[in-house]
């Protein structure tokens, strides 16, 4: 025990003098059996004295002598007498009660500190209380004083923390090596538990997105917010930005925007992509003043994101892009702001990474054509609006420079698309220049003109519905008849990539030229709208085309050709494809016996009649001036029992069967 004791007390923190050093052991073996010290050894020194000085030691007083020159030593050589008139030694004036009393408490720390007691001395044991606190030179006196403080406040802290040890559990020990090579998350010396996983922040995004798909939009924002900012980064802020928008809480999305900012972390383009692309979503823009504030706010900030990545990084191409404005012009072409995506356009580079690409004009057409539609829908006239006649043309006209200056600038069918949308609705000149951009990018070859033995590379559904609706807006109902047959002998459908190009729209589109043609006094359009019908319902059974299958409006448009030419002939014949009933059996003889006779395909291939079918059948009739027809068309109405389909919603079996006389049933098909 008193051996532990001397190792927890380091004599290195003892006073020494003269290259004298204090004995611990012997200091602390004294005091702690309470007797003094031997009587021919001093109490402070390894070296015996002499008598005569045994006695004197305790009468010597603690005053300050004058400073040995370097040469002097106590131990130098000289007469006796010289030796008994030497100053005393400074600072030595102790009393043995005092010994006794910081001996006790040095033993008592030493031994208290922990509760192992060992059997037999070691040296690699060592008690918590080996850091005692240095003495500096001066009076032993003070020296000691300060020691004992030193112990006190020592001791006390080991009762405090034997206090928390009995409340929480086992203390540890304070500087402890095996306490400082235990595994992270243990609570003791012998815990060989692994450390505790931490959090990351792709695991945190699956929980963000977990807690969204449950509909606990708030509760992913609190758990984001209350996790360790070691967990977080700015993708999983993204994360939950993205998780706000699809959920329609805007206003969430832009706190948690702010959120983020707050606690440090830098938004980047994809911040500001998922932002404006959710706000972009919205329809009814008077319902959302507030996000329309926030939309212009957010393209400030990536604005200032923009000079700062141009400042310190020129060549970040990621950063550099041109989505967040993509969508930042969706939404001002939406709310009709025209003049606000000229200031965006015009704030862009003129070339570099940031000047505007392809992407970004094709939102420049369309936000253009938004608002010339918000135009077109707030005026009393029924022709489009030419209010923005020249921005279209002006964007074009920046995209053919964009062609020849850019390196990597090329064209795509969108943007050839958009803009010839765009151009549409603009002046005479705008619609010119958009047939232009037709025939030079898509292929098509004007009236008179030869076409090209295959379809351009640009030629898609969507280029192809544009050009067709720029020929009707012209009013140039050949022309949009040349270009449709045009594209039907160039395809391949071999090809499953161009069976693709043409589907039921298109067909709209050309049927109605025929129309408008038959309205001019044109003939024989009724035969060909009859013969674009026959090769829809050809090549949907062949390639199994439903985008290409014709549908009710399919059929109304065949008719109101034919009742402009008073067709009568190819009107019973598209009755025939349409509802599956053989019209020409009303010339039987035997035609009050089985006058419903049905043509022999698929029942889902037929398509049940409504009234306004019966009235194109009707009308045609009457522009026959026939009294055969007038009867012919009566017998139909029979057929499909006007009667009932006038007092009753359409649906259900149409087919009559009085008397029994009906030699077959026929039910609706669902409506496609």
């Amino acid at each position: 025990m008193l051996h532990g004791a001397h190792q927890g007390l380091r004599t290195s923190s003892l006073p020494s003098y003269a290259g004298l050093q204090l004995s611990p052991y012997r200091f602390i073996t004294s005091a702690a059996v309470g007797r003094a010290p031997p009587k021919r050894q001093s109490l402070l020194f390894h070296r015996p004295l002499p008598e005569s000085k045994h006695n004197d030691i305790y009468k010597r007083s603690s005053k300050s002598v004058p400073k040995r020159p370097p040469s002097a030593s106590p131990h130098s050589q000289g007469s006796s007498s010289a030796r008994r008139n030497r100053p005393p030694l400074p600072g030595i004036c102790i009393d043995p009660a005092t010994f006794t009393q910081i001996g006790s408490s040095y033993f008592q720390v030493a031994t208290a500190g922990d509760s192992r007691k060992p059997s037999a001395p070691s040296h690699e044991w060592r008690s918590p209380v080996r850091d005692a606190p240095p003495i500096i030179p001066g009076p032993v006196s003070s020296q000691i004083s300060r020691a004992a403080a030193s112990v006190d406040v020592q001791q006390a802290s080991s009762d405090e923390a034997n206090t928390s040890s009995d409340r929480g559990g086992e203390a540890k020990a304070i500087r402890d090596p095996a306490h400082l090579r235990a595994p992270k998350g243990s609570t003791s010396k012998g815990d060989t538990r692994p450390p505790m996983k931490l959090l990351k922040p792709y695991d945190l995004a699956l929980e963000l997105q977990r807690l969204c798909g449950q509909g606990d939009v708030d509760g992913a924002v609190r758990r984001l917010q209350s996790t360790p900012k070691d967990a977080q980064n700015t993708s999983v802020w993204n994360t939950m930005i993205s998780l706000c928008t699809h959920a329609g809480r805007y206003k969430r999305a832009y706190e948690v925007f702010t959120d983020m900012k707050r606690r440090g972390f830098s938004p980047n383009v994809a911040t500001f992509s998922t932002l404006l692309k959710g706000l972009s979503q919205i329809d009814d823009w008077s319902k959302h003043s507030k996000q329309l504030v926030n939309a212009h706010t957010l393209y400030e900030y990536y604005a200032d994101h923009v000079r700062s990545v141009k400042y310190h990084e020129p060549d970040n191409t990621k950063e550099l892009s041109t989505v967040p404005l993509v969508f930042y012009l969706s939404i001002l072409g939406e709310v009709g702001d025209r003049q606000k995506i000229f200031d965006v356009f015009f704030a862009m580079d003129a070339e570099g990474l940031f000047a505007p690409d392809k992407y970004l004009f094709c939102s420049m057409f369309d936000a253009i054509t938004k608002c010339q539609e918000r135009q077109s829908d707030s005026s009393d006239e029924v022709v489009p609006s030419n209010t923005a006649r020249s921005d279209a043309k002006y964007v074009w006209l920046q995209v053919e420079k964009a062609v020849q200056k850019q390196r990597g600038f090329e064209l795509d069918s969108r943007v050839i698309g958009a803009a010839i949308r765009a151009l549409t609705r603009g002046r005479p000149n705008d619609q010119v220049l958009a047939l232009d951009i037709a025939t030079k990018h898509l292929g098509f070859a004007m009236l008179g003109e030869r076409a090209t033995l295959r379809p351009s590379r640009f030629l898609t559904p969507w280029t192809l519905d544009v050009t067709l609706t720029l020929c009707n807006t012209m009013q140039k109902y050949r022309l949009c008849v040349h270009f449709m047959r045009q594209v039907i002998e160039r395809l391949d459908l071999d090809k499953p990539h161009e069976r693709q190009i043409v589907d039921r729209s298109h067909v709209h589109k050309l049927l109605r030229a025929h129309s408008a043609l038959a309205r001019r006094g044109s003939p024989d359009e009724s035969l060909q709208a009859l013969e674009v019908l026959e090769w829809c319902l050809e090549n949907d059974v062949v390639y199994q085309l439903p985008k290409l299958r014709p549908d009710r409006q399919t059929y109304h448009l065949l008719f109101m050709a034919c009742w402009r030419n008073g067709d009568w002939i190819r009107l019973t014949r598209g009755f025939e494809l349409m509802t599956g009933i053989r019209a020409t059996s009303f010339h039987d003889l035997n035609q009050e016996q089985g006058p419903h006779k049905l043509l022999e395909r698929p029942a889902n291939s037929n398509l049940s009649p409504d009234l306004e079918t019966m009235s194109f059948i009707m009308r045609t009739a009457l522009a026959t001036k026939s009294l055969n027809h007038y009867k012919h068309a009566m017998w139909l109405a029979e057929c499909v029992d006007l009667d009932t389909m006038l007092q009753e919603p359409p649906g259900g079996c149409f087919l009559s069967r009085k008397g029994g006389r009906a030699s077959g049933s026929y039910h609706q098909s669902p409506q496609r």
